[in-house]
């Protein structure tokens, strides 16, 4: 059975840099929800701690303990990297301590360095979920952290969880030696409340930060190749602002497009509603290990579009070819959109679409190999 694992019950604590209502972080914060619900659900005690900005702390999610503190920037540069607050130290101190097991959601960021360090002080296991974000950028600046900080306290992990084999590799390159765990990302599927009505003019949506490497200019770009068919197809850019903002808006003013809107960030519990009454989530970002998005859209039975590079297009091309672009480049985006956007899906397809997701994504399986790990990592509680 899930979670049979015929050991006592655990209390694990979730560690992450940022939470918020406009969903700043992204899918960490949403992978560390859906982990935590199902653990709770399965008898564990598990709390989520992380920063806060003042004016868009979380919204708790009810099922299980949350904290957080609240933090700023020390760095202009490094708006998430450098977050910090004079609390931070003595937050960590009390919840690891009363806790057995530290999950690190791990990035170059000083929450999650501090988390590492408090439980090597406190002598508590901790293991670190990468999700992607520990890949060298070639920087000197990011070379010297890694030396001084990423690497050792990666390596003094009792696990590291990582997306792909492709980010293991990379970070095997920093010759990081701990152990490694392959573990997806995984969403609790919810029924379907409604069938979703077909629209007259079909909603095409882009959701994620807006950041260089999401590809929001590529949307951007997509909407002006169709400009000329604004009675068919509606743009709409979510999400919070990831240094991008500003160049997308100049861009839609500047090309004078009337078929694509900004709509702002959305709180993590509006994404599911918003995508269920979309007709695609296009996200043309580049060397995307494993994005949240394109599962909250398939569990609410909304077809996506991705690039070749995205960790997910092996497994969406076998479930359909048409959601993963023919190449990285424009032309492929292009060519892609004008096939998949044509597709009408029935409130059946829609329903088997989301079932697809459940079966292939959904957390429970995601859980139980947690679970394991997490069994290795305290075998004697």
């Amino acid at each position: 059975m899930p979670g049979d694992i015929n050991s006592p019950q655990l209390r694990i604590v979730h560690v992450l840099t940022l939470s918020g209502r406009n969903g700043e972080y992204g899918g960490p914060v949403r992978v560390a929800r859906e982990i935590s619900k199902e653990l709770t659900n399965r008898g564990h005690k598990v709390e989520i701690f992380s920063g806060a900005r003042r004016g868009t702390e979380p919204i708790p999610a009810g099922s299980f303990a949350e904290s957080y503190v609240h933090v700023r920037p020390l760095l202009r540069e490094l708006p998430l990297s450098s977050l910090w607050g004079i609390k931070v130290v003595p937050a960590l101190m009390k919840l690891i301590k009363r806790n057995e097991i530290v999950h690190i959601h791990f990035a170059r960021d000083l929450i999650p360095f501090t988390a590492a360090i408090v439980a090597l002080l406190l002598g508590k296991p901790y293991i670190a979920q990468t999700h992607g974000m520990i890949i060298s950028d070639g920087r000197i600046s990011t070379k010297v952290i890694d030396l001084l900080l990423t690497k050792p306290l990666l390596n003094r992990s009792q696990m590291i969880m990582v997306l792909t084999e492709i980010e293991m590799k990379k970070l095997e390159e920093l010759k990081i030696t701990s152990r490694f765990e392959i573990l997806p990302n995984g969403i609790n599927v919810m029924p379907l409340l409604s069938p979703h009505q077909t629209n007259q003019i079909r909603r095409i949506i882009f959701c994620s930060r807006l950041q260089a490497r999401k590809g929001v200019n590529l949307f951007v770009d997509l909407a002006e190749f169709f400009k000329s068919d604004a009675d068919k197809y509606s743009f709409e850019i979510y999400g919070p602002d990831g240094g991008e903002l500003t160049k997308t808006l100049d861009s839609i003013r500047d090309k004078n497009l009337a078929n694509i809107q900004y709509k702002g960030a959305l709180n993590p519990e509006e994404v599911g509603q918003v995508l269920s009454v979309s007709d695609l989530l296009v996200l043309p970002s580049k060397d995307e290990p494993f994005p949240m998005i394109v599962l909250e859209s398939l569990s609410v039975g909304t077809p996506v579009l991705v690039m070749p590079s995205c960790g997910l297009s092996a497994d969406l091309q076998s479930r359909e070819p048409a959601f993963v672009a023919v190449s990285e480049d424009f032309d492929g985006l292009v060519a892609s959109f004008s096939k998949i956007s044509n597709q009408t899906k029935s409130p059946t397809e829609r329903i088997t679409l989301s079932k697809y997701c459940e079966a292939a994504f959904g957390v429970s399986g995601v859980v139980d190999r947690l679970e394991k790990i997490y069994k290795e990592v305290v075998p004697n509680v």
